[in-house]
């Protein structure tokens, strides 16, 4: 049979090495491979594209930031030249001459209106909101490496609880086949007990995909096979008590606030960027040049300068204006940015806090009901063998304990990945977990 023997290939390849009475191992397709959640999540952390991706974004604003300091240095520029000149004129009749020209110009700003000093800042605030965002990416990609490790456990924990109901329902079989034999019990029986030993092997095969889902979205997050899970433990002490605690460590922490923060800077900068096209700029100019055979005239013409130079625009058309009301603009928008994200995040971290609060409270109730129904399966079936409890009740019975125990087991999970969710809210996942981040999560001066 078809299912029968898929079932016993799948229990061959998961129960490899067998790590509690629940979980087992997967074969490995690659040769990396992950133990622990924390290994897990450095691995993701260290290879996954779109945290690469962020920090290769952190790295080109560097090289912005550094080009706006160097608005603070001269700038330094040789020209030459060399040709042909014919000139004819009232006092020069048609001369042709080899015209050669050469100069050094350095031009060094001694005031621009604070342009160079709000373009600094601007970019400076622009390396922490890129920081931020390789911060905020990893926070992201490592929660999803939580999901991705805990649902291919759950999903492994199920895949063996369907096994041993599979195997339940096969002696269930078995007994009734010999009662049948025996004469004790009716067709109907055996009928019933193939019909549900048949939907006990579809539940397998159900809960196989699902595993193979989890497997599969594993190895596209963690970019390695799941190879000898463990279990992780959740140290205690390490979420605060109070929800309002947690809302506020998270106002404070969120990478997401942060980098609206540092937007909001920015703006500021560029404001004042705009301004300073309402004044002056004044240069010192130091220039030379050696020239020969220049308009007509043979021989050298040399000379040198040193001057302080004032630029003063007086009209644009309004453009500056402009410029400013748009930077103003900009910066309300970013404001507007940041209070959105703290409402998103006050609301996760509360919708997170629920649902460990209503995970909590129904693990206790299934629990519960998983003990009462494994009493109540093993009481049917001894009345069962004993004449006293027809095979209905007795399927039935089995029926419900093998679903209160994978609710159990998911909600379970649901409390294990609630608490990580919270982390991830207030921006500690990976420094909970021990992870470590990319140099280019780091703001400058702070590594």
């Amino acid at each position: 049979m078809m299912l029968r023997n898929r079932a016993v290939k799948t229990k061959n390849v998961l129960s490899a090495s067998i790590l509690t009475a629940v979980f087992g191992s997967f074969l490995a397709v690659g040769a990396a491979q992950s133990e622990t959640l924390n290994e897990a999540v450095q691995q993701t952390v260290s290879t996954y594209p779109e945290i690469a991706e962020a920090s290769a974004n952190r790295r080109a604003v560097d090289q912005e930031l550094e080009q706006a300091k160097g608005l603070y240095l001269p700038s330094l520029d040789l020209e030459a030249g060399i040709g042909y000149e014919w000139t004819d004129t009232v006092t020069i009749d048609n001369e042709d001459l080899r015209r050669t020209e050469s100069s050094l110009l350095l031009v060094q700003t001694l005031y621009d209106g604070g342009f160079r000093s709000a373009e600094v800042d601007r970019q400076g605030n622009r390396v922490d909101s890129a920081a931020y965002r390789v911060k905020e990416r990893a926070e992201a990609i490592a929660l999803d490496a939580v999901r991705a490790y805990l649902d291919t456990l759950r999903s492994l924990e199920i895949v063996e609880l369907a096994k041993e109901n599979v195997e339940k329902h096969r002696r269930t079989l078995n007994e009734i086949q010999d009662r049948v034999r025996a004469g004790q019990s009716g067709i109907g029986d055996d009928q019933q007990a193939l019909a549900r030993l048949a939907a006990a092997e579809d539940t397998l095969v159900e809960t196989m995909r699902a595993l193979d889902d989890a497997e599969i979205t594993y190895l596209r997050v963690v970019g390695a096979q799941p190879v000898n899970l463990e279990l992780p433990v959740f140290q205690d002490g390490v979420l605060p008590d109070n929800i309002d605690d947690i809302v506020a460590l998270a106002l404070e922490n969120n990478p997401d606030i942060l980098f609206a923060s540092s937007d909001i800077k920015t703006s500021e900068a560029e404001i004042r960027a705009t301004q300073a096209s309402y004044y002056p700029t004044v240069n010192l100019e130091v220039g030379a040049s050696a020239d020969n055979n220049l308009d007509g005239v043979e021989g050298h013409n040399d000379d040198f300068l040193a001057m302080l130079r004032l630029r003063y625009n007086l009209y644009r058309g309004g453009i500056d204006e402009g410029r400013e009301k748009e930077a103003i603009a900009r910066k309300a928008e970013t404001e507007q940015r940041k209070l959105r994200f703290e409402r998103l995040v006050e609301e996760e971290v509360r919708r997170s806090w629920s649902a460990l609060a209503r995970s909590e409270a129904r693990a206790e109730v299934l629990a519960a009901a998983v003990v009462a129904n494994r009493e109540v399966a093993s009481t049917y079936r001894q009345e069962f063998e004993i004449g006293q409890r027809d095979l209905l009740d007795l399927l039935d019975a089995d029926n419900e304990l093998f679903n209160s125990r994978t609710s159990l087991v998911t909600v379970e999970y649901a409390v294990r990945f609630a608490k990580y969710r919270l982390l991830a809210t207030m921006g500690t996942l990976n420094s909970t977990l021990g992870v470590t981040l990319p140099q280019e999560a780091t703001l400058p001066g702070k590594g």
